[in-house]
């Protein structure tokens, strides 16, 4: 890998969403509340060497994303993650060709060993991920700050 494959995915996942927070931080200080949720990816806590540049700008996002917590409590700002496993998407589709070419095995078994080992033995549907974003955006959540919650059929063992 070059340094360009780290640079860009840094640039625009991990800087994307600091650039993004940086211009609602003013709004959500001169209001004094705020809910940020990050979508971030498990990969941040349990690399993959065929997905490296994405996995170290995953874990960043994740530091950054509990400091900045810490930091901006004070103005009623809150911030938080969701860290989804595989799910049922178009990017799950082209995924599983990229590592079904790099394991030389074909895009069926791929799928079907990620399946397998996911506990509940299947993909994550999308909407799972927008009601967990939803909650974690609304006032129901106004006490949760700081926390990364995974939603991968229980692939890896936290909250």
């Amino acid at each position: 890998m070059t340094d360009e494959d780290f640079t860009d995915a840094w640039n625009l996942k991990l800087l994307g969403y600091i650039r993004t927070i940086r211009a609602v931080l003013p709004h959500y200080q001169e209001r004094r509340q705020g809910s940020i949720v990050n979508i971030v990816g498990g990969a941040g806590r349990t690399p993959s060497p065929l997905f490296l540049p994405g996995g170290t700008t995953n874990a960043a996002l994740l530091n950054f994303s509990k400091g900045f917590s810490k930091e901006f409590a004070k103005y009623g700002i809150r911030i938080n993650s969701v860290s989804p496993g595989l799910t049922a998407t178009e990017r799950a589709e082209v995924l599983a060709l990229q590592q079904a070419e790099a394991k030389g095995i074909s895009v069926e078994q791929y799928k079907a060993e990620s399946t397998a080992a996911i506990p509940l033995g299947r993909l994550v549907d999308p909407q799972e991920i927008a009601d967990i974003v939803l909650f974690l955006a609304s006032d129901r959540a106004k006490s949760i700050t700081g926390a990364e919650i995974l939603v991968d059929g229980g692939q890896q063992p936290g909250v």
